[in-house]
């Protein structure tokens, strides 16, 4: 007697919906991945993390078990950005008091209190190291259907407030790309444009090797390699936004990655990502992404939008 994984949970499936249905997630189908929404976490000093899971399963016509899972650990120094040294604050009181200049009203004066008080407040991480893993599998009608993985290892040196360098090693598979593995390392320049208590832009550009090998195709044959090795130019632009004294945290990722040599193959990746802290530790989320692959293989779209919802424990 054959014993599948939908037959072992099917007796559990009513319970199971309703203790799950809050942590229902998905995962983009797209072979790229936004790298920039996983620093989110990293604003301690030391170390932090946070746990993923989700969990869906369909009787009748179609009997679907799906489970995603993944975490995060990262170890970050904090590093307040300085204030003017007191000789420079005194030189500059200095050449205020000799110089003749309209008076300004009251109301509109900052004080040398205030100011400093806003230059504490402002940090940055010089230094943050993260790890993160997915795992996504899904069973239909005793079939296995998709089964995904992901890990990312990320390191950031920031020398300044304003300018840094990275590192990076990741790999992944994804039978939705028939991509049986995908493995790249990299590195480059990230530069801080912005800095405030309340938004942040960054500005990435680096170089990264990528190995590819895809799943074969049936039927007809592929006109593609199934293995290959290519030097890309990845370079990224990123906006977050604090709103509404934190209540609502927005981040804006666009990826640009073409071959060194071919420009014309290229991979872009853009994604929207919305969370609303509900607790110290938990978090809802929304996000949706579009992915273009301009040169897919053999069988797969060249673009991809997805729209995900998910809660996240952090520590």
């Amino acid at each position: 007697m054959k014993l599948s994984l939908c037959s072992v949970l099917r007796p559990l499936a009513g319970g199971v919906i309703a203790a799950v249905a809050l942590l229902l997630a998905t995962v983009p189908a797209s072979g790229q991945v936004n790298t920039e929404k996983l620093r989110k976490g990293a604003a301690q000093e030391g170390l932090s993390g946070s746990f993923r899971l989700s969990l869906a399963f369909r009787e009748g016509n179609s009997d679907t078990f799906a489970l995603g899972t993944g975490f995060r650990i990262a170890r970050a120094s904090i590093a307040p950005i300085p204030n003017p040294q007191p000789e420079e604050v005194a030189e500059e009181e200095s050449v205020a008091e000799n110089a003749e200049a309209p008076k300004v009203p009251a109301e509109a004066e900052l004080t040398a209190t205030e100011v400093e008080g806003e230059a504490e407040e402002l940090s940055f991480n010089p230094r943050l190291i993260f790890l993160v893993t997915e795992l996504d599998f899904e069973e239909a009608n005793d079939r296995r259907t998709v089964n995904d993985f992901f890990a990312h290892l990320r390191w950031t040196e920031m020398r300044s407030p304003r300018f840094g360098f990275e590192g990076f090693l990741q790999a992944q598979t994804n039978q939705f790309q028939r991509l049986d593995r995908r493995l790249l390392a990299g590195g480059g320049v990230r530069f801080g444009l912005l800095r405030s208590a309340d938004a942040e832009v960054f500005l990435g550009t680096g170089y990264m090797l990528e190995h590819e090998r895809l799943d074969p195709l049936s039927g007809a044959g592929s006109t593609r390699p199934e293995e290959t090795d290519h030097h890309r130019w990845t370079s990224y632009l990123n906006l977050k936004l604090e709103l509404f004294e934190e209540r609502l945290l927005i981040s804006t990722t666009t990826y640009v990655q073409p071959r060194f040599d071919e420009f014309s193959d290229l991979r872009l990746l853009h994604e929207t990502d919305l969370a609303i802290p509900l607790t110290e530790h938990l978090r809802l989320g929304f996000s949706i992404s579009l992915s273009h692959d301009s040169e897919p293989p053999e069988g797969v779209k060249d673009t991809d939008v997805s729209l995900k919802n998910r809660f996240s424990y952090t520590f």
